[in-house]
């Protein structure tokens, strides 16, 4: 009687996501990817830097743009950033020269709202950032403004010391919730208290950041990133304390860091040299130099991560499955319908699933039988 002996199998240095290249018949005609989002119902929303806003299903797209049908029409092909309210029935579109906008997601309809009077820069949208409320906040071309939805009422968000518009590209809510942390051009970064409504200015140059944009923000085990064209620091967020710089081994440096995107433990760097996903040590787990500017990112809930870059793309990382534990059992082939095995499998449960010239069979460790 041959034995089949189960062992361990460790691919310690293999990386933890196979990437895939998005490619659909309806996709494959732009590169610019801005932002992208799941909705309750599943759908996958990409919004582009020149095709509008697309609505994926898993087969088949749907196109939001300006000047089609009544209910798909928005106001400008070029949209910079989505968002969903906390119902999940909304979805709102920030786009670049265009008015600001929705999707009833109930309807599937978009809906142009009028932008505050006699401020064209307002409608060039780059963030939105929501409450409980009805209340957003819009990191715009001249600073960050507020709308509320119940009554149609737009208030910018005042400064005391820039004089001048300023343009904000990303922003980042507090670790205590109560706080709006706001980058883009200019000297400061801006801690914006939603109650009040009220902004406090942080010099970049006394935290020790370098690069004349911040172009993404978020926070991380406890503690503000930072991304500019220079690289990644990150630090106590009140403490006026100079900011470490990120550095990577083997990457001399970074640059253009427009994405900064946390999924559970780790962190997704997005820059021009790469993708790199460190974990809450900041080790680098993995990294993809083949995934170059990436501008955005979304977790789905069966864990793969999408990521969307400028002028490279749209990518899928799909979790490479994990590796096997030891089991300390020899099977007799005879149990097997078939002994030309291909692949197994270990799941959640700890069964053991075999790929085998007869079929498919599951081994329950637990019990010592085949299921």
């Amino acid at each position: 009687m041959s034995m089949v002996v189960l062992t361990a199998i460790v691919h310690a240095q293999d990386p933890p996501y196979e990437v895939i290249k998005f490619q659909h018949r309806e996709f494959d005609a732009f590169q610019d990817v801005m932002d992208i989002l799941q909705d309750p119902r599943g759908f996958i929303w990409i919004a582009t830097r020149d095709r509008g806003v697309f609505r994926y299903d898993g087969y088949d797209m749907i196109s939001y743009r300006s000047g089609s049908g009544a209910d798909q029409s928005i106001s400008s092909d070029l949209v910079n950033t989505l968002s969903l309210n906390d119902s999940g029935d909304t979805l709102w579109i920030g786009t670049a020269g265009g008015a600001y906008q929705f999707i009833d997601l109930k309807m599937d309809k978009a809906h142009i709202l009028p932008g505050p009077a006699n401020e064209e820069r307002v409608t060039w949208i780059y963030d939105i950032n929501s409450n409980n409320k009805g209340r957003q906040w819009l990191a715009t071309e001249d600073g960050v403004w507020t709308f509320d939805l119940q009554y149609q009422q737009w208030n910018k968000v005042p400064t005391t010391t820039h004089q001048g518009p300023i343009t904000i590209l990303d922003l980042a809510e507090g670790n205590n919730g109560q706080s709006l942390f706001a980058g883009g051009t200019g000297t400061y970064i801006y801690e914006i208290n939603r109650t009040k409504n009220l902004s406090r200015e942080i010099d970049k140059s006394s935290l020790g950041i370098q690069g004349k944009e911040v172009k993404s923000i978020t926070f991380f085990r406890e503690e503000l990133w930072i991304g500019t064209e220079d690289g990644v620091y990150h630090g106590a967020e009140n403490q006026n304390t100079l900011f470490s710089k990120l550095h990577i081994p083997g990457v001399p440096s970074l640059s253009n860091i427009n994405l900064l995107f946390q999924i559970d433990q780790d962190l997704i760097v997005g820059a021009h040299e790469g993708l790199f996903i460190l974990n809450s040590s900041l080790e680098i787990i993995s990294s993809y130099s083949s995934i170059s500017d990436a501008r955005c990112a979304l977790i789905t809930e069966n864990n793969q991560i999408w990521v969307g870059t400028m002028a490279n793309g749209l990518y899928k990382l799909r979790p490479t499955l994990k590796p096997f534990k030891t089991v300390n059992r020899n099977i007799a082939s005879d149990d097997f319908s078939n002994n030309n095995i291909h692949g197994f499998w270990e799941d959640e449960k700890g069964l053991i699933w075999f790929g085998t010239e007869g079929g498919l069979q599951i081994y329950d460790r637990t019990n010592h039988r085949l299921v």
